[in-house]
């Protein structure tokens, strides 16, 4: 007795720990999944953005700056003498300084003209700052000046940072020099925050800034929330403080050695999300590289709401208490029925002869060896069983939450909440009956019902149809036999279910485009017949055969056991009186359920 309580107890604790692991693995994939959407979406979001700035640049280039007047302007300005330079400067700023305050409404930072040697001509936002060379400090304007082709990205400047758009300019042919055109890094925060409703910031490397800006021009600088980096002054003012993270962790997810990381291509670079614990939010960085040397000089960070992780752990909490209590209760009602035998066989009467004994003896152990078998096949079920349980217990967790959330926000009407408790014990039954149909398809006096292949299906989908809505699963019915007859109801559910549970996970494995799956019923000559398909691709032909063996799956190992099929077959051929097959349509597998010798009404 008591080893066999050891063993009941290490089961309990085995099957506990196995679901906490399955659940535990199936969050982690739905938060990383969900990582990979935001970072996607915001990465994208910028590459838009990024383009509309390309855009206007090149617009204000060929109508306002790549003209005959300034071009013959500043044409000499590379041979002139110091005296002749600042009478061309002047000249330039006049010309242009209406556009350039016109330029200054559209969130153009800097206009900037370069001489051919890479010297700095004339900065409009700082016009009395000319003459540094800029070959050991801007790369793209040596890059422009040197191949003599336009080019683009950000980059940290002696003033400012900002996104460089930088052409060349030529006079009757001749390069003359280079000019650029730079939005602020604010300006797109600022389109990035009022087009997607959240809080974002760019980090500059505090090594680039303090290597290239002037030293009287590092005041429009603050240290970042972040160690080793900075952010411009202005934007520091306009977006709520990021608590800082421990020493070294913003670098050390730059260099992709966290775990938690999950990385998306893009901007020839490698862009993530993670979620700080500390701010409860989701925070997705886009790196930003030099587009000549193609080194990471500053990180757009994006910061975003985390209710889907909040739902996840919800559910996760949720699911483990109910698994942990089904597991205790299934494998205390084993525990009984094995006590209860045993008790039996304790106080059975002995006052038999021998030979009646011996007879006694061997029909005993025949029974044994019959109540193992079947309780090897409620083993196999039980894993079913919690499969699928998994629709209704989403279905309570779902209601639940609405009516806890509305219940917060004090909009909960009784006629609401009296409808979600109903549903909620409707899918209570509906879990309950489920094992003890499970568990009466052992016995072996179990009584038919009367229903019809509508109800069967109207039960199912009850249970299924939101899931496969949530996936984006179509779902086609034809049904045209409404006949009454009789059967196991719900063992019949528990195959329509399973199959086309089936076919779902076969649409969503294969990643078919535009799934559906299609319910048809139908009646025949002496027989009643319901067909369940899909677009999945349909079983492979060496495999077919063996479709409805114990143990065998085309699914991945995550998905399948190879008993779904083989109980389902069980339930039709053995207890229904029916058949259950199998055979490859157009698109897809289609199984089909014949029941012969029923009762039409």
């Amino acid at each position: 007795m008591m080893k066999r309580n050891r063993l009941f107890i290490i089961a309990f604790i085995i099957l506990s720990a196995l679901s906490y692991a399955v659940l535990t693995y199936e969050k982690s994939t739905k938060i990383k999944e969900h990582f990979q959407t935001k970072t996607t979406q915001y990465l994208q979001n910028y590459k838009t953005q990024y383009e509309d700035q390309k855009k206007l640049s090149n617009i204000i280039f060929r109508t306002m700056i790549d003209t005959e007047t300034v071009e013959e302007i500043f044409k000499d300005a590379s041979t002139s003498t110091a005296a002749q330079k600042d009478l061309i400067r002047d000249i330039l700023y006049l010309h242009l300084e209406e556009t350039y305050i016109l330029l200054h409404e559209y969130n153009i930072k800097q206009l900037h003209f370069h001489l051919p040697n890479n010297e700095s001509f004339l900065r409009f936002h700082r016009p009395k700052k000319y003459g540094d060379n800029l070959s050991d400090i801007r790369e793209t304007v040596k890059y422009v000046n040197t191949l003599k082709e336009p080019v683009h990205g950000f980059e940290e400047g002696r003033i400012y940072n900002g996104y460089r758009h930088v052409f060349p300019l030529f006079y009757q042919q001749k390069h003359i020099g280079s000019v650029e055109v730079s939005f602020s890094t604010q300006a797109l925060i600022a389109e990035f925050m009022m087009h997607y409703d959240v809080i974002a910031n760019f980090l500059v490397f505090k090594d680039k800034v303090d290597q290239k800006v002037f030293e009287s021009e590092k005041s429009n600088y603050v240290p970042s929330p972040f160690q080793d980096f900075y952010m411009e002054k202005k934007i520091a003012g306009k977006i709520k403080e990021i608590k800082k993270f421990k020493k070294n962790k913003l670098k050390e997810m730059l260099s992709q050695n966290t775990k938690n990381v999950v990385s998306v291509k893009g901007l020839d670079s490698e862009s993530f999300s993670i979620y700080d614990d500390q701010i409860k939010e989701i925070i997705t960085f886009i790196k930003v590289q030099n587009p000549i040397t193609h080194k990471i000089v500053g990180i757009f960070v994006v910061r975003s709401s985390a209710e889907y992780i909040f739902e996840i752990n919800k559910i996760f909490y949720l699911s483990l208490v109910l698994i942990v209590l089904f597991w205790a209760v299934a494998l205390s009602l084993i525990y009984k029925e094995m006590l209860y035998r045993d008790n039996s066989r304790k106080y059975r009467k002995t006052l038999q002869d021998k030979i009646e004994e011996e007879v006694a003896k061997n029909r005993e152990k025949d029974k044994h060896l019959l109540h193992q078998s079947r309780l090897a096949q409620m083993g196999e079920m039980i894993s079913m069983i919690a499969h699928q349980w998994r629709q209704p217990l989403s279905a309570i967790s779902a209601t639940s939450s609405m009516i806890e959330l509305k219940a917060k926000l004090n909009k909960l009407e009784n006629s609401v909440a009296e409808k979600k408790a109903k549903e909620i014990s409707t899918y209570a039954q509906d879990l309950s009956y489920t094992i003890d149909d499970f568990r009466d398809f052992f016995q072996p006096n179990k009584e038919k019902k009367e229903t019809t292949y509508d109800a069967v299906v109207e039960s199912v989908l009850g249970i299924i149809k939101t899931s496969l809505i949530n996936k984006n699963i179509q779902l086609h019915q034809e049904l045209n036999c409404h006949s009454t007859f009789s059967t196991y109801p719900n063992e019949l559910k528990q195959v329509v279910l399973n199959l086309i549970k089936n076919s779902e996970d076969v649409l969503l494995e294969e990643k078919t485009k535009e799934p559906y799956i299609k319910i048809v019923t139908y009646k025949g000559k002496d027989d009643y017949i319901l067909e369940i398909s899909d677009n999945g691709g349909g079983v492979p032909t060496e495999m077919i055969e063996k479709i409805f063996d114990p143990y065998f799956s085309t699914k991945s190992e995550k998905n399948g056991t190879g008993l779904g099929l083989y109980m389902s077959k069980m339930i039709i051929e053995e207890h229904c009186g029916g058949k259950l097959t199998v055979k490859n349509g157009r698109e897809g597998a289609v199984f089909r359920i014949v029941l012969v010798n029923i009762e039409d009404k």
